[in-house]
């Protein structure tokens, strides 16, 4: 990666799933334990950079923009058999005092580790927010789960927990994805209008939390869940439909 590489899972925000497999390969990260850093990825739908991809293991190198030219010049003349060796003598030092996860890895393991449901994070964030005030990683994280899609939020907790209680491969990730990304567009297709409008559409429907369905934590139901997470039903969906 380079320097000015973001990276986030903010499906959330939008009323969908963090999906593309993150349930296989976030819980994979280094340094910290990974399914409290997936949840926390996904939940929040936060943005992390280079420093914080490289920290977690999520990517391999820090090189720096100026010199991408170069490198991919010498790549193609040189043909390297060993990659890494090949970039770590071009890489650019981590700097964690940029690393958000560095910085603030105890409190994402005190809010998202061992976390049973959504509503645990819930109460562990708004205890912390209350016991510290003036924190902004903290405050930012309330934030995030206020504004974020319940059942969307809900819908990340049992995929990615299930991921790692079954050891699901990524094949099995996908899978799943599949059939939830159906389920969703098929019963909650105005959550995610919704979600769209609000952090894409016109400057009129921007900054304001979107309408959910189901409007809180508390409406989202065991039911809706079972029903979206069932193999039952799946079948040919056009999502063109959707435009009408």
């Amino acid at each position: 990666v380079t320097e000015n590489v973001r990276y986030a899972m903010p499906e959330s925000r939008v009323g969908l799933f963090a999906n593309v497999c993150g349930a296989y390969f976030l819980q994979l990260t280094k340094n910290i334990d990974g399914l409290a850093m997936s949840l926390y990825m996904s939940i929040t739908g936060s943005t992390i950079n280079c420093h914080d991809l490289v920290y977690t293991g999520l990517a391999d190198h820090l090189v720096p923009t100026t010199v991408v030219g170069t490198l991919v010049e010498e790549l193609e003349n040189e043909s390297p058999a060993d990659l890494d060796s090949f970039f770590k003598s071009r890489e650019q030092a981590v700097d964690l005092s940029k690393s958000v996860i560095y910085q603030n890895k105890d409190w994402i393991e005190k809010i998202f580790k061992d976390a049973p449901t959504v509503e645990i994070i819930d109460e562990r964030v708004n205890k912390f927010v209350q016991e510290n005030p003036g924190n902004e990683f903290l405050s930012g994280v309330k934030a995030q789960i206020d504004y974020n899609s319940p059942l969307s939020m809900k819908v990340n907790h049992r995929l990615y927990t299930l991921t790692v209680k079954n050891k699901w491969s990524i094949e099995d990730v996908s899978h799943q994805e599949l059939s939830i990304i159906e389920k969703m567009f098929r019963s909650f297709s105005n959550n995610i209008s919704a979600g769209i409008l609000a952090n894409l559409g016109a400057e009129k429907d921007r900054n304001s939390r979107p309408k959910w369905d189901p409007p809180t934590l508390a409406t989202v139901t065991d039911k809706h869940l079972d029903d979206i997470f069932s193999p039952e039903g799946c079948q040919e969906f056009d999502f063109y439909a959707l435009r009408k």
